[in-house]
Protein backbone atom coordinates (compact mmCIF):
# COMPACT_ATOMS: atom_id res chain seq x y z
CA UNK A 1 0.00 0.00 0.00
CA UNK A 2 1.35 3.43 -0.91
CA UNK A 3 0.41 7.00 -0.24
CA UNK A 4 1.67 10.20 -1.86
CA UNK A 5 2.78 13.12 0.29
CA UNK A 6 2.22 16.13 -1.99
CA UNK A 7 4.24 18.47 0.21
CA UNK A 8 7.29 16.19 -0.05
CA UNK A 9 6.90 14.87 -3.55
CA UNK A 10 8.08 11.33 -2.74
CA UNK A 11 6.05 8.19 -2.32
CA UNK A 12 5.38 6.79 1.13
CA UNK A 13 5.36 3.00 1.35
CA UNK A 14 4.03 1.20 4.41
CA UNK A 15 5.96 -1.90 5.38
CA UNK A 16 2.91 -3.35 7.21
CA UNK A 17 -0.10 -2.19 5.16
CA UNK A 18 -2.31 -4.81 6.81
CA UNK A 19 -2.34 -2.63 9.93
CA UNK A 20 -4.31 -0.01 8.01
CA UNK A 21 -7.41 -1.91 9.02
CA UNK A 22 -7.14 0.06 12.26
CA UNK A 23 -8.50 3.04 10.30
CA UNK A 24 -11.91 1.46 10.83
CA UNK A 25 -11.58 2.66 14.42
CA UNK A 26 -11.44 6.22 13.12
CA UNK A 27 -14.68 5.58 11.26
CA UNK A 28 -16.19 4.26 14.48
CA UNK A 29 -14.98 7.40 16.24
CA UNK A 30 -16.74 9.58 13.68
CA UNK A 31 -19.95 7.58 14.28
CA UNK A 32 -19.57 8.32 18.02
CA UNK A 33 -19.16 12.02 17.17
CA UNK A 34 -22.40 11.94 15.16
CA UNK A 35 -24.20 10.16 17.97
CA UNK A 36 -22.98 12.80 20.46
CA UNK A 37 -24.18 15.61 18.14
CA UNK A 38 -27.67 14.08 18.06
CA UNK A 39 -27.73 13.79 21.85
CA UNK A 40 -26.69 17.43 22.25
CA UNK A 41 -29.46 18.46 19.84
CA UNK A 42 -32.07 16.60 21.89
CA UNK A 43 -30.71 18.13 25.10
CA UNK A 44 -31.28 21.68 23.79
CA UNK A 45 -34.86 20.80 22.94
CA UNK A 46 -35.58 20.74 26.69
CA UNK A 47 -37.06 24.20 27.67
CA UNK A 48 -35.21 24.32 30.99
CA UNK A 49 -31.84 23.70 29.27
CA UNK A 50 -32.73 26.17 26.51
CA UNK A 51 -33.25 29.09 28.88
CA UNK A 52 -29.79 28.54 30.41
CA UNK A 53 -27.99 28.14 27.08
CA UNK A 54 -27.05 31.80 26.70
CA UNK A 55 -25.39 31.95 30.12
CA UNK A 56 -23.67 28.52 29.87
CA UNK A 57 -19.93 28.39 29.07
CA UNK A 58 -20.09 25.51 26.61
CA UNK A 59 -18.13 24.95 23.39
CA UNK A 60 -19.95 25.94 20.27
CA UNK A 61 -20.72 23.80 17.22
CA UNK A 62 -17.56 24.81 15.29
CA UNK A 63 -15.32 24.14 18.28
CA UNK A 64 -16.82 20.69 18.86
CA UNK A 65 -16.50 19.77 15.17
CA UNK A 66 -12.88 20.96 15.20
CA UNK A 67 -12.13 18.90 18.31
CA UNK A 68 -13.47 15.70 16.78
CA UNK A 69 -11.73 16.41 13.48
CA UNK A 70 -8.30 16.84 15.06
CA UNK A 71 -8.83 13.80 17.28
CA UNK A 72 -9.60 11.69 14.19
CA UNK A 73 -6.62 13.17 12.35
CA UNK A 74 -4.28 12.44 15.27
CA UNK A 75 -5.44 8.83 15.51
CA UNK A 76 -5.01 8.42 11.74
CA UNK A 77 -1.43 9.63 12.00
CA UNK A 78 -0.76 7.21 14.87
CA UNK A 79 -2.07 4.34 12.74
CA UNK A 80 0.26 5.41 9.93
CA UNK A 81 3.16 5.25 12.39
CA UNK A 82 2.11 1.73 13.46
CA UNK A 83 2.11 0.68 9.77
CA UNK A 84 5.86 1.61 9.60
CA UNK A 85 6.06 4.21 6.82
CA UNK A 86 9.09 4.48 4.55
CA UNK A 87 9.93 7.15 2.02
CA UNK A 88 10.79 5.73 -1.39
CA UNK A 89 13.41 7.38 -3.58
CA UNK A 90 13.91 6.16 -7.14
CA UNK A 91 17.48 6.50 -8.38
CA UNK A 92 19.25 5.54 -11.57
CA UNK A 93 22.04 3.11 -10.66
CA UNK A 94 24.73 1.97 -13.09
CA UNK A 95 24.56 -1.50 -14.59
CA UNK A 96 27.94 -3.16 -14.99
CA UNK A 97 28.98 -5.95 -17.27
CA UNK A 98 29.85 -9.21 -15.60
CA UNK A 99 33.25 -9.80 -14.05
CA UNK A 100 34.63 -13.32 -13.80
CA UNK A 101 37.53 -13.94 -11.42
CA UNK A 102 39.99 -16.78 -11.88
CA UNK A 103 42.66 -17.53 -9.29
CA UNK A 104 45.60 -19.56 -10.57
CA UNK A 105 47.17 -20.79 -7.34
CA UNK A 106 50.65 -22.25 -7.11
CA UNK A 107 50.50 -25.47 -5.06
CA UNK A 108 54.13 -26.50 -5.49
CA UNK A 109 56.06 -27.88 -2.52
CA UNK A 110 57.92 -24.60 -2.01
CA UNK A 111 54.59 -22.91 -1.26
CA UNK A 112 53.95 -25.35 1.59
CA UNK A 113 57.48 -25.60 3.04
CA UNK A 114 58.74 -22.01 2.77
CA UNK A 115 57.93 -20.01 5.91
CA UNK A 116 59.11 -16.51 5.02
CA UNK A 117 55.39 -15.66 4.87
CA UNK A 118 53.82 -16.87 8.11
CA UNK A 119 52.81 -19.54 8.86
CA UNK A 120 53.88 -20.62 5.36
CA UNK A 121 53.34 -19.30 1.85
CA UNK A 122 50.41 -21.60 1.08
CA UNK A 123 48.53 -21.01 4.33
CA UNK A 124 48.90 -17.24 3.86
CA UNK A 125 47.65 -17.53 0.27
CA UNK A 126 44.57 -19.49 1.33
CA UNK A 127 43.82 -16.97 4.08
CA UNK A 128 44.10 -14.14 1.54
CA UNK A 129 41.74 -15.84 -0.92
CA UNK A 130 39.23 -16.55 1.85
CA UNK A 131 39.21 -12.88 2.85
CA UNK A 132 38.84 -11.81 -0.78
CA UNK A 133 35.78 -14.03 -1.32
CA UNK A 134 34.25 -12.60 1.86
CA UNK A 135 34.99 -9.05 0.69
CA UNK A 136 33.18 -9.69 -2.60
CA UNK A 137 30.12 -10.68 -0.58
CA UNK A 138 30.15 -7.93 2.04
CA UNK A 139 31.76 -4.83 0.56
CA UNK A 140 28.98 -2.43 -0.57
CA UNK A 141 31.02 -1.18 -3.54
CA UNK A 142 31.84 -4.68 -4.79
CA UNK A 143 28.70 -6.50 -3.74
CA UNK A 144 27.32 -8.46 -6.66
CA UNK A 145 27.26 -11.84 -8.36
CA UNK A 146 30.81 -12.76 -9.30
CA UNK A 147 31.66 -15.97 -11.09
CA UNK A 148 34.82 -17.39 -9.54
CA UNK A 149 37.09 -20.19 -10.76
CA UNK A 150 40.15 -21.79 -9.18
CA UNK A 151 43.08 -23.35 -11.09
CA UNK A 152 45.76 -25.08 -8.98
CA UNK A 153 49.12 -25.61 -10.63
CA UNK A 154 52.57 -26.96 -9.92
CA UNK A 155 54.50 -28.82 -12.63
CA UNK A 156 51.21 -28.92 -14.54
CA UNK A 157 47.77 -27.38 -13.95
CA UNK A 158 44.17 -28.51 -13.49
CA UNK A 159 41.80 -26.15 -15.41
CA UNK A 160 38.61 -27.84 -14.14
CA UNK A 161 39.45 -28.16 -10.44
CA UNK A 162 36.80 -25.53 -9.62
CA UNK A 163 35.10 -24.06 -12.67
CA UNK A 164 33.11 -20.82 -12.65
CA UNK A 165 30.56 -20.63 -9.85
CA UNK A 166 28.63 -17.85 -8.11
CA UNK A 167 28.51 -19.86 -4.87
CA UNK A 168 30.94 -18.40 -2.35
CA UNK A 169 30.51 -21.53 -0.21
CA UNK A 170 31.60 -23.74 -3.11
CA UNK A 171 34.70 -21.71 -3.91
CA UNK A 172 35.67 -21.50 -0.23
CA UNK A 173 35.40 -25.29 0.01
CA UNK A 174 37.67 -25.59 -3.06
CA UNK A 175 40.23 -23.24 -1.49
CA UNK A 176 40.22 -25.33 1.68
CA UNK A 177 40.90 -28.48 -0.38
CA UNK A 178 44.16 -27.15 -1.83
CA UNK A 179 47.12 -29.17 -0.60
CA UNK A 180 50.47 -30.49 -1.79
CA UNK A 181 48.73 -33.46 -3.48
CA UNK A 182 46.25 -31.38 -5.50
CA UNK A 183 48.67 -31.40 -8.46
CA UNK A 184 50.98 -34.38 -8.20
CA UNK A 185 53.59 -33.33 -10.77
CA UNK A 186 56.35 -31.44 -9.00
CA UNK A 187 57.66 -28.07 -10.13
CA UNK A 188 56.29 -24.60 -10.75
CA UNK A 189 55.17 -24.07 -14.34
CA UNK A 190 53.69 -20.63 -14.85
CA UNK A 191 53.24 -21.51 -18.53
CA UNK A 192 51.06 -24.49 -17.54
CA UNK A 193 48.91 -22.22 -15.35
CA UNK A 194 48.33 -19.75 -18.19
CA UNK A 195 47.61 -22.57 -20.65
CA UNK A 196 45.04 -24.00 -18.24
CA UNK A 197 43.44 -20.55 -17.96
CA UNK A 198 43.16 -20.43 -21.75
CA UNK A 199 41.53 -23.87 -21.74
CA UNK A 200 39.07 -22.83 -19.05
CA UNK A 201 37.96 -19.79 -21.09
CA UNK A 202 37.60 -21.88 -24.24
CA UNK A 203 35.26 -24.32 -22.52
CA UNK A 204 33.43 -21.62 -20.59
CA UNK A 205 33.07 -18.62 -22.91
CA UNK A 206 31.32 -15.60 -21.38
CA UNK A 207 27.61 -15.30 -21.90
CA UNK A 208 26.79 -11.69 -22.71
CA UNK A 209 23.66 -9.94 -21.48
CA UNK A 210 21.46 -7.92 -23.84
CA UNK A 211 23.22 -9.41 -26.85
CA UNK A 212 26.18 -7.08 -26.45
CA UNK A 213 29.74 -8.13 -27.23
CA UNK A 214 32.66 -7.73 -24.87
CA UNK A 215 30.78 -6.65 -21.75
CA UNK A 216 32.22 -9.45 -19.61
CA UNK A 217 35.71 -8.92 -18.20
CA UNK A 218 37.80 -11.95 -17.17
CA UNK A 219 40.22 -11.02 -14.40
CA UNK A 220 42.94 -13.55 -13.73
CA UNK A 221 45.11 -13.50 -10.59
CA UNK A 222 48.16 -15.77 -10.83
CA UNK A 223 49.50 -16.31 -7.30
CA UNK A 224 52.92 -17.91 -7.16
CA UNK A 225 56.47 -17.74 -5.84
CA UNK A 226 57.79 -18.02 -9.40
CA UNK A 227 59.72 -21.28 -9.11
CA UNK A 228 63.15 -19.90 -10.00
CA UNK A 229 64.96 -22.68 -8.13
CA UNK A 230 63.20 -25.30 -10.24
CA UNK A 231 64.91 -24.34 -13.49
CA UNK A 232 61.90 -22.93 -15.37
CA UNK A 233 63.69 -19.91 -16.84
CA UNK A 234 63.08 -21.27 -20.34
CA UNK A 235 59.34 -20.57 -19.89
CA UNK A 236 59.97 -16.87 -20.53
CA UNK A 237 60.46 -17.71 -24.22
CA UNK A 238 57.13 -19.53 -24.53
CA UNK A 239 54.96 -17.25 -22.40
CA UNK A 240 54.62 -14.24 -24.81
CA UNK A 241 52.94 -16.19 -27.67
CA UNK A 242 50.72 -17.96 -25.14
CA UNK A 243 49.66 -14.61 -23.67
CA UNK A 244 48.75 -13.37 -27.17
CA UNK A 245 46.44 -16.36 -27.58
CA UNK A 246 45.01 -15.99 -24.09
CA UNK A 247 44.16 -12.32 -24.64
CA UNK A 248 42.92 -12.73 -28.23
CA UNK A 249 39.39 -11.19 -27.98
CA UNK A 250 38.11 -13.37 -30.86
CA UNK A 251 39.55 -16.68 -29.70
CA UNK A 252 36.97 -19.45 -29.66
CA UNK A 253 36.55 -23.14 -30.34
CA UNK A 254 34.15 -25.42 -32.19
CA UNK A 255 33.61 -29.18 -31.97
CA UNK A 256 32.94 -30.75 -35.39
CA UNK A 257 32.70 -34.52 -35.86
CA UNK A 258 34.44 -35.13 -32.54
CA UNK A 259 37.32 -32.89 -33.55
CA UNK A 260 38.18 -29.68 -31.75
CA UNK A 261 39.09 -26.53 -33.69
CA UNK A 262 40.49 -23.46 -31.93
CA UNK A 263 40.53 -20.27 -34.01
CA UNK A 264 39.83 -16.54 -34.08
CA UNK A 265 36.14 -16.20 -34.84
CA UNK A 266 34.14 -13.27 -36.23
CA UNK A 267 32.65 -12.22 -32.88
CA UNK A 268 34.39 -10.71 -29.90
CA UNK A 269 34.35 -13.31 -27.14
CA UNK A 270 37.01 -12.32 -24.63
CA UNK A 271 38.27 -9.43 -22.57
CA UNK A 272 41.06 -10.91 -20.45
CA UNK A 273 43.30 -9.12 -17.93
CA UNK A 274 45.95 -11.10 -16.07
CA UNK A 275 47.41 -9.89 -12.77
CA UNK A 276 50.13 -11.62 -10.81
CA UNK A 277 50.92 -11.89 -7.11
CA UNK A 278 54.37 -12.82 -5.87
CA UNK A 279 54.47 -14.57 -2.50
CA UNK A 280 57.74 -14.44 -0.59
CA UNK A 281 60.34 -12.19 1.01
CA UNK A 282 62.51 -9.82 -1.08
CA UNK A 283 65.53 -7.66 -0.42
CA UNK A 284 65.91 -4.22 -1.98
CA UNK A 285 69.47 -3.57 -3.22
CA UNK A 286 71.33 -0.28 -3.06
CA UNK A 287 70.57 0.45 -6.71
CA UNK A 288 66.83 -0.10 -6.13
CA UNK A 289 66.71 -3.64 -7.47
CA UNK A 290 64.74 -6.42 -5.83
CA UNK A 291 66.07 -9.87 -5.05
CA UNK A 292 64.18 -12.81 -3.62
CA UNK A 293 65.56 -13.96 -0.28
CA UNK A 294 66.36 -17.72 -0.29
CA UNK A 295 64.28 -19.44 2.37
CA UNK A 296 64.87 -22.97 3.72
CA UNK A 297 62.10 -25.46 3.11
CA UNK A 298 60.90 -26.76 6.47
CA UNK A 299 59.09 -30.06 7.04
CA UNK A 300 56.75 -30.15 10.02
CA UNK A 301 54.45 -32.76 11.51
CA UNK A 302 50.66 -32.47 11.62
CA UNK A 303 50.84 -30.59 14.91
CA UNK A 304 53.15 -27.99 13.40
CA UNK A 305 56.29 -29.14 15.19
CA UNK A 306 59.62 -28.92 13.35
CA UNK A 307 60.88 -32.23 11.99
CA UNK A 308 63.67 -31.43 9.54
CA UNK A 309 64.64 -29.50 6.42
CA UNK A 310 63.77 -30.63 2.90
CA UNK A 311 67.04 -31.89 1.36
CA UNK A 312 68.13 -32.81 -2.15
CA UNK A 313 68.35 -36.53 -1.37
CA UNK A 314 64.82 -36.69 0.09
CA UNK A 315 62.73 -38.39 -2.64
CA UNK A 316 59.36 -37.78 -0.99
CA UNK A 317 59.21 -34.80 1.36
CA UNK A 318 55.53 -35.43 2.09
CA UNK A 319 56.45 -38.72 3.76
CA UNK A 320 59.98 -37.77 4.77
CA UNK A 321 61.81 -39.82 7.41
CA UNK A 322 64.25 -36.94 7.89
CA UNK A 323 67.34 -39.13 7.28
CA UNK A 324 68.74 -37.22 4.31
CA UNK A 325 72.18 -35.63 4.44
CA UNK A 326 72.07 -33.68 1.19
CA UNK A 327 71.98 -29.96 0.65
CA UNK A 328 69.09 -28.11 2.28
CA UNK A 329 66.77 -26.86 -0.47
CA UNK A 330 65.70 -23.24 -0.51
CA UNK A 331 63.12 -21.21 -2.40
CA UNK A 332 63.37 -17.57 -3.46
CA UNK A 333 60.59 -15.49 -4.97
CA UNK A 334 61.11 -14.96 -8.70
CA UNK A 335 59.48 -11.62 -9.44
CA UNK A 336 60.87 -11.36 -12.98
CA UNK A 337 58.60 -13.93 -14.59
CA UNK A 338 55.57 -12.66 -12.65
CA UNK A 339 56.22 -9.07 -13.77
CA UNK A 340 56.53 -10.20 -17.39
CA UNK A 341 53.21 -12.06 -17.20
CA UNK A 342 51.45 -9.06 -15.64
CA UNK A 343 52.85 -6.71 -18.29
CA UNK A 344 51.81 -8.98 -21.14
CA UNK A 345 48.44 -9.57 -19.47
CA UNK A 346 47.55 -5.88 -19.24
CA UNK A 347 47.40 -6.13 -15.46
CA UNK A 348 49.57 -5.38 -12.44
CA UNK A 349 52.11 -7.20 -10.36
CA UNK A 350 51.50 -7.26 -6.60
CA UNK A 351 53.91 -8.37 -3.91
CA UNK A 352 52.43 -10.29 -1.01
CA UNK A 353 54.62 -10.63 2.04
CA UNK A 354 52.89 -9.35 5.19
CA UNK A 355 50.08 -6.83 4.70
CA UNK A 356 46.98 -8.72 3.58
CA UNK A 357 44.67 -5.73 4.04
CA UNK A 358 46.70 -3.59 1.65
CA UNK A 359 46.62 -6.32 -0.96
CA UNK A 360 42.84 -6.73 -0.55
CA UNK A 361 42.48 -3.00 -1.14
CA UNK A 362 44.57 -3.36 -4.31
CA UNK A 363 42.37 -6.23 -5.49
CA UNK A 364 39.28 -4.12 -4.89
CA UNK A 365 40.73 -1.22 -6.90
CA UNK A 366 41.59 -3.59 -9.74
CA UNK A 367 38.05 -4.95 -9.90
CA UNK A 368 36.49 -1.47 -9.78
CA UNK A 369 38.80 -0.20 -12.52
CA UNK A 370 38.07 -3.08 -14.88
CA UNK A 371 34.30 -3.35 -14.61
CA UNK A 372 32.38 -1.76 -17.48
CA UNK A 373 29.21 0.28 -17.20
CA UNK A 374 26.78 -0.94 -19.85
CA UNK A 375 23.67 1.02 -18.86
CA UNK A 376 21.51 2.30 -16.03
CA UNK A 377 18.36 1.06 -14.34
CA UNK A 378 15.97 2.47 -11.74
CA UNK A 379 16.55 1.37 -8.16
CA UNK A 380 14.32 2.09 -5.20
CA UNK A 381 15.90 3.28 -1.98
CA UNK A 382 13.89 3.42 1.25
CA UNK A 383 14.37 5.64 4.28
CA UNK A 384 12.29 5.71 7.51
CA UNK A 385 9.45 8.26 7.32
CA UNK A 386 7.99 7.94 10.83
CA UNK A 387 8.91 11.57 11.55
CA UNK A 388 6.37 12.83 8.99
CA UNK A 389 3.54 11.28 11.06
CA UNK A 390 4.74 10.96 14.66
CA UNK A 391 5.59 14.65 15.17
CA UNK A 392 2.25 16.03 13.83
CA UNK A 393 0.35 13.42 15.90
CA UNK A 394 2.22 14.48 19.05
CA UNK A 395 1.49 18.18 18.44
CA UNK A 396 -2.20 17.51 17.76
CA UNK A 397 -2.70 15.56 20.99
CA UNK A 398 -0.55 17.99 22.96
CA UNK A 399 -2.83 20.92 22.12
CA UNK A 400 -6.05 18.91 21.87
CA UNK A 401 -5.92 17.82 25.53
CA UNK A 402 -5.04 21.21 26.90
CA UNK A 403 -1.29 20.95 27.40
CA UNK A 404 -0.69 23.83 25.04
CA UNK A 405 -2.65 26.35 27.11
CA UNK A 406 0.55 27.92 28.41
CA UNK A 407 1.49 28.82 24.86
CA UNK A 408 -1.84 30.55 24.33
CA UNK A 409 -1.46 32.45 27.61
CA UNK A 410 2.12 33.41 26.75
CA UNK A 411 0.96 34.74 23.37
CA UNK A 412 -1.80 36.74 25.08
CA UNK A 413 0.69 38.26 27.53
CA UNK A 414 3.09 39.03 24.71
CA UNK A 415 0.40 40.76 22.66
CA UNK A 416 -0.74 42.79 25.68
CA UNK A 417 2.86 43.84 26.35
CA UNK A 418 3.26 44.94 22.73
CA UNK A 419 0.04 46.99 22.95
CA UNK A 420 1.24 48.72 26.12
CA UNK A 421 4.54 49.58 24.46
CA UNK A 422 2.80 51.14 21.47
CA UNK A 423 0.32 53.05 23.70
CA UNK A 424 3.17 54.51 25.71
Amino acid sequence: MTWILPWIGNEIVFRHPERMWLLLLVGLLLAVAGWEALRRKRVWQNPWHRIHRETASLPGFIKRISWWFFLSLGLTLVIFVIAVPEERFTEQEPVYGRIRLTFEVDTSLSKFFAEDVKPNRMAATKALLTKLVGMLKRDPELKGRYEIALIPFAGTANPVFASFTVSSEAILASIARLDAQTVKKKGTSVWAALKAYDELLLWYPPWEEKGEEGTTVDLGFLISDGGREEGKGTELVHIPPLMQELRDPYRTQEIFENQRFVFSGPNRKRNVVVNTVGVGAVRVTEDGGRLGIPTELVIRDRDGRFRCYYREDDPNPLESKCKGNGKILTSALDEEILRVVAELGGGKYYHFFENQEKLLSEFKSTILQNRKEIGRRPRDRYEPAVRWFALPAFLIFYFLFGYGGWMRRACIRLSEGVRRVFKS
